[in-house]
């Protein structure tokens, strides 16, 4: 989500700033330009960059059903685990 909300500010800033420069000359329009196209081709490297890291995250190729069957299949290991350690805490040899 952090990766998300800097993308999102990145994104404000670029169109504020190209939004607010107005050159008036025809070099400084030709470089405003260049400038833009490749803040657009940073923008996409970045953007193809969060797809592959979405795609590796563990889980993703679950549907929500399998998700909380998961996540309740664990809570329930995790149980077992904090029970166990308690009896074994409580054993005296």
């Amino acid at each position: 989500m952090q990766f998300l909300k800097l993308e999102t500010k990145f994104c404000y800033s670029f169109l504020c700033d190209s939004i607010e420069k107005d050159p008036t000359d025809n070099a400084a329009k030709q470089r405003e330009s260049q400038d833009c196209s490749q803040k657009v081709l940073e923008l996409q490297k970045r953007i193809e960059s969060a797809r592959s890291q979405i795609k590796q995250l563990p889980g993703i190729d679950y549907n929500i059903e399998e998700q909380l069957q998961r996540l309740d299949t664990l809570r329930n290991q995790l149980t077992l685990k904090q029970e166990l350690i308690k009896k074994y805490k409580n054993i005296s040899f």
